[in-house]
C-alpha cells in the first residue's frame, strides 16, 4: 500500500515537472498578460482584449490589484482601437475600482473629487497611464472638459517619468480638440476681420498649446522614439488641416467679393492666405524632414506601420508623392515580417489608394482586393468590419473609374452592408465584454 502511495506521488511529480501528454496547464495571470500584448503587437484586437480581461480577473482573484489595474488599462487601449469608447471607458474606471463602471459624468466627477483632495496619496505611475487613457477616450467622445482635467490629473503622476512624453502627446491632442472648438464658435465677422486684418498669429491663436505640447513631446528624451514622431505627425497634420480650413474660408470670401468688384478686400484676402502659407509652411517643411530622419529609430510595430501609413496621407495632401510608396512598401513588408495582418490590409489598401490616384487602375483594384480578401479573413471576431467597408467602398470608386457599372455597384452594395452592421454592432460588440 505504502508503494502504491509513493509510485502515485512520483507519477504526480513528473507530471508537473514535465508536463506529460494529457496534463493541461492552467496558463497564470503574467502569462496571459504577456499573450495579449504579444496579440495587440500584431493587430489581433479582440483576441488581445479578451486575453487581457482573463489576465485581469485572475489577477483580481489573486489579490494583486495592481496587474489587474494594468490589464484593465492595456485592454482599454485595444478596445479603443477598435472603437469601442463606451466600453474602454467602463474598463478604465474598472482599473480605478469604479463598482459599477457606468462611464456617467457623476462617476467621472466623483474619481476626479477622489484624486484631487489633499488628503489622496500621490499618484502611481500607472493611474497616470490610466488617467492618460482614460483622457484619450473622453476626448473620442466629445467629453472635452472632462478629458481636459483628466489629462492634467495624468501629467502630475507621470511628469519626469518615461511615461511624461505619451502624456504630453495627449494634452497635445486634446489641446488640438479644444482649438477646434474655439475657432468653429468665430462668427462669420470674424473670421472676415481676421482675414482682411491679414493676421495668421490671429488665425493660429486657438492652437498654441497644441503646438507647444507636440514640440515638446518630439524634444523629450526619455519618450519612445514612435512617440516622438507621433506627435511631429499630429503637428503636421493639424498645419494641414489649418491651411485647408483656412483656404476654404478665404475662397468663399474671395468669391463674393470679386463678384461686388471689392478689390482692396480681394487684395486683402490674397495676402492674407499668403502669408498664413508661409508662416506655416515653415514649420511644415521643418517636421517633415525631422519625420523622414526618425524613422529609422523606430522598432517595427502595429503602432509604427500605421504611423507610416498616416504620414504617406500627409505627403499626398501636401502633393509630395515621391516617397509615398517606398514608405507603404516598407510598412507592407513590416506589418508580413510581425505577423500583423490588418496592418498588412492596411498598406495594400493604402497602395491601391495611391495607384488609383496616378490613373493605374487595374494594378489599383488587384492591390485593393488583396486588402479585402486579407481583412475579410481577419473578420471572425467581428473586428476587421471597418477596413473590410473601407476597402469594398474603395472597389467600388476604381470600378466606377473604370466605367464597369455592375461590379461598382456590387462593391458599394457590400460596403453599404458592412457599414450597417458595423453601426448597429458598434458599442454592443459582445465579443468583447
Amino acid at each position: 500500500m505504502q508503494r502504491h502511495i509513493l509510485v502515485f506521488i512520483f507519477a504526480v511529480w513528473l507530471a508537473v515537472a514535465f508536463h506529460l501528454p494529457g496534463q493541461s496547464q492552467v496558463p497564470n495571470a503574467l502569462e496571459l498578460a504577456q499573450e495579449a500584448q504579444q496579440l495587440y503587437r500584431t493587430g489581433k484586437l479582440v483576441s488581445a482584449a479578451t486575453t487581457w480581461q482573463r489576465a485581469a480577473s485572475l489577477f483580481h482573484e489573486q489579490g494583486d490589484r495592481l496587474g489587474a489595474s494594468k490589464s484593465f488599462i492595456n485592454q482599454a487601449q485595444a478596445l479603443q482601437d477598435l472603437g469601442l469608447y463606451p466600453k474602454a471607458c467602463q474598463t478604465l474606471l474598472k482599473a480605478f475600482e469604479v463598482d459599477p463602471p457606468e462611464c456617467s459624468d457623476q462617476q467621472l466627477d466623483n474619481l476626479l473629487q477622489k484624486f484631487t483632495t489633499e488628503t489622496n496619496p500621490q499618484l502611481t505611475i500607472t493611474q497616470g497611464i490610466g488617467f492618460r487613457s482614460l483622457g484619450d477616450v473622453l476626448r473620442r467622445r466629445g467629453m472635452l472638459a472632462q478629458s481636459q482635467k483628466v489629462l492634467e490629473l495624468s501629467g502630475t503622476a507621470t511628469h519626469n517619468s518615461p511615461e511624461w512624453g505619451s502624456t504630453l502627446l495627449a494634452l497635445g491632442n486634446i489641446e488640438q480638440a479644444l482649438g477646434n472648438q474655439i475657432r468653429d464658435r468665430w462668427s462669420y465677422n470674424q473670421v472676415t476681420e481676421i482675414i482682411d486684418r491679414q493676421d495668421p498669429e490671429r488665425a493660429l491663436e486657438p492652437y498654441i498649446k497644441a503646438f507647444q505640447a507636440y514640440e515638446e513631446t518630439a524634444a523629450d528624451q526619455l519618450s519612445l522614439p514612435i512617440t516622438q514622431i507621433q506627435a511631429q505627425l499630429n503637428y503636421l497634420s493639424l498645419l494641414i488641416e489649418i491651411e485647408d480650413w483656412w483656404q476654404e474660408q478665404t475662397t468663399r470670401r474671395l468669391k463674393s467679393w470679386q463678384r461686388l468688384n471689392q478689390i482692396s478686400l480681394t487684395e486683402a484676402a490674397s495676402n492674407f492666405s499668403d502669408l498664413l502659407t508661409t508662416k506655416v509652411g515653415k514649420t511644415r517643411a521643418s517636421l517633415v524632414n525631422a519625420i523622414d530622419d526618425s524613422w529609422i529609430n523606430v522598432t517595427p510595430s502595429h503602432q509604427g506601420i500605421y504611423a507610416q501609413i498616416n504620414y504617406t496621407k500627409s505627403l499626398i495632401k501636401l502633393g509630395e508623392h515621391t516617397q509615398v510608396e517606398s514608405i507603404l512598401n516598407t510598412a507592407l513588408q513590416q506589418a508580413r515580417n510581425i505577423e500583423d495582418k490588418i496592418g498588412e490590409s492596411y498598406a495594400l489598401g493604402y497602395l491601391g489608394q495611391y495607384y488609383g490616384q496616378a490613373g493605374q487602375l487595374t494594378k489599383a483594384i488587384a492591390l485593393t482586393n488583396q486588402a479585402l480578401i486579407l481583412a475579410q479573413a481577419q473578420n471572425i471576431n467581428g473586428d476587421a468590419r471597418e477596413v473590410t467597408y473601407l476597402w469594398q467602398s474603395q472597389l467600388g470608386q476604381l470600378f466606377e473609374q473604370q466605367g464597369k457599372t455592375t461590379e461598382a455597384i456590387s462593391a458599394y452594395t457590400s460596403a453599404f452592408n458592412t457599414l450597417q452592421s458595423l453601426r448597429t454592432d458598434l458599442n454592443t460588440n459582445n465579443q468583447v465584454v
